[in-house]
């Protein structure tokens, strides 16, 4: 729910002095009580919305690249691929528990229901039950329960008591448990009868686009108590594939990250324990662990979005184009960086390609750029071209939920282009909220980013971030309704001064498991 449809306490009603008798208690838990202070302002706060210029479309705001362009630009990463240090980042963190959210309120359901038999009849006709039902057999995880059952008999659908067992033991602790399991490490596909989970799936990939000069790079964030099953998975892929020079690594979002929380009367939320509530602050908490990666380029994606072999070859060309113009523009910024650094002023030859160059990552120099000096003219083109670069594939919408790319107004009313969330745009806007709804193309987290400057020396990327760019929403936390407190999103507000160019993939290569179901879908079936 978002937070914009009631009035809040402002900072002067929700006093900061409050925390300081917890700020001991939130030391010990990692959280700098500056830090909270700083995020209570926040929560005080009533509007942290962004301002939607327009949405960004074709050729004006994503670029559409012909065949061509595309060939050679997968061409030429392909070919220096081997010279460069690539590293593949995948937030993993995410547990599998929404996965499975319609079979957990089946179970309920059906174990409340006096007439089970009656109760499950009207049950499978509605959807998502009904999907569930028709397609199970096909599902990664189908054969191994026939083995652990001992059945040799398929799943009789039209059986209450069958189907009850077969989904108690998907969510059952004691047995499969995949609700509990972090998403990446739930089987996703079965290949050649055996299943594969979403992390054998991304070490696939990285295999055919992050394999450099030092081996195939993954970087997978996950959860601590996760991490040891994580790096047992790794074991077998790494004693399946000999002929590979592994480099993966783990990381765990800092408790640092935490965030405090606010009742609805302006209040530090505390639990019963009479300690500070603190949550994780949601993805953007990663930054600092994408800060620390030291690689020539890092490509991004959401560890969900994975497909089966027959439609690999094309989600990794596109991936490579992603790479390729990445590249491809980084090298421009850093000639002509390194050209002012060396000489002073820029050669006639590299002065006319300021123009494409700008317009390209739609940045413009003020409006008497002409009248200054050179050396103020070499001043302000540093402080444009200067600073990180993400290259971002945009797929069309089809309705799934989540951000998408918009022109975004900055205080000063200069734009620039931004993936938004809709938690993050003030939808009692009606002018906003129809902006926002008319976006063309949805961010799948498909992103190719260069973080370091011309001289090899990786950016602070906490310097990049919106620190404003919070995004406030309203949560049962504790057993109080609260607002909670996200820190800019990784490809949000912790990347809105990143150098950006949205470029328009195929929808091909967005396959997002959000549900079990989605398991069903041909992109996920062998």
């Amino acid at each position: 729910m978002s937070t914009e449809s009631r009035q809040h306490p402002t900072s002067s009603q929700a006093s900061l002095p409050s925390l300081g008798a917890y700020a001991a208690q939130l030391q010990a838990a990692g959280v700098d009580p500056l830090t909270a202070g700083r995020h209570w302002e926040l929560l005080s706060m009533n509007n942290h919305a962004v301002r939607l210029a327009r949405p960004a479309r074709l050729n004006d705001g994503i670029v559409q690249l012909t065949e061509v362009e595309q060939q050679d630009l997968a061409k030429s990463y392909h070919e220096s691929m081997s010279d460069l240090d690539v590293i593949k980042f995948i937030p993993s963190s995410g547990a599998a528990t929404r996965m499975f959210q319609f079979l957990k309120q089946f179970v309920q359901d059906y174990n409340i229901a006096a007439d089970k038999d009656l109760f499950f009849e009207t049950a499978k006709t509605q959807e998502p039950l009904q999907t569930f039902l028709q397609g199970l057999e096909r599902l990664p995880f189908y054969t191994q329960w026939r083995v652990t059952a001992r059945s040799a008999k398929p799943i009789n659908t039209d059986d209450a008591r069958n189907v009850h067992e077969f989904v108690t033991y998907l969510l059952d602790s004691k047995q499969a448990g995949l609700p509990d399991m972090p998403k990446g490490l739930v089987p996703f596909h079965t290949v050649n009868r055996k299943p594969r989970t979403a992390f054998q799936e991304h070490l696939t990939e990285a295999e055919l686009y992050s394999t450099g000069k030092t081996g195939t790079r993954a970087h997978f964030t996950v959860q601590e108590e996760h991490q040891a099953a994580f790096e047992q998975a790794l074991q077998a892929v790494t004693k399946a594939s000999d002929d590979t020079r592994w480099d993966v690594s783990f990381s765990i979002q800092s408790p640092s990250t935490n965030t405090i929380a606010m009742t609805m009367d302006g209040n530090l939320l505390i639990d019963e324990q009479g300690k500070a509530v603190t949550r994780p602050g949601g993805h953007g908490a990663l930054l600092p662990n994408l800060n620390q990666l030291d690689a020539d380029l890092i490509l991004i994606k959401n560890v969900d979005n994975v497909t089966t072999s027959q439609f690999l070859q094309e989600l990794v060309y596109h991936k490579k184009v992603l790479a390729g113009l990445a590249l491809k523009v980084k090298a421009s910024i850093d000639a002509l960086l390194k050209e002012l650094d060396e000489v002073g002023t820029l050669s006639r030859k590299r002065t006319k390609e300021i123009p494409a160059l700008l317009k390209e990552l739609h940045l413009s120099v003020p409006a008497d750029y002409d009248r200054m000096p050179a050396l103020k003219q070499s001043e302000e083109l540093r402080l444009l071209l200067d600073r990180p670069l993400r290259v971002c594939g945009m797929v069309q919408n089809v309705g799934e939920p989540g951000g998408g790319p918009f022109h975004v107004y900055d205080q000063y009313g200069r734009t620039s282009l931004q993936i938004v969330e809709s938690a993050q745009v003030d939808r009692q806007d009606a002018f906003q909220s129809e902006i926002f709804r008319s976006g063309t193309h949805f961010n799948p987290v498909d992103l190719a980013c260069c973080t370091k400057d011309y001289k090899g020396k990786s950016y602070d990327l906490m310097q990049y971030r919106d620190d404003a760019a919070v995004i406030i929403t309203e949560k049962h936390v504790a057993g109080q309704d609260a607002r909670v407190l996200e820190l800019p999103g990784l490809w949000n507000g912790a990347m809105a001064h990143w150098n950006t160019i949205f470029v328009e993939v195929p929808l091909a290569t967005f396959n997002p498991v959000k549900t079990v179901n989605d398991l069903l879908k041909p992109a996920h079936q062998s």
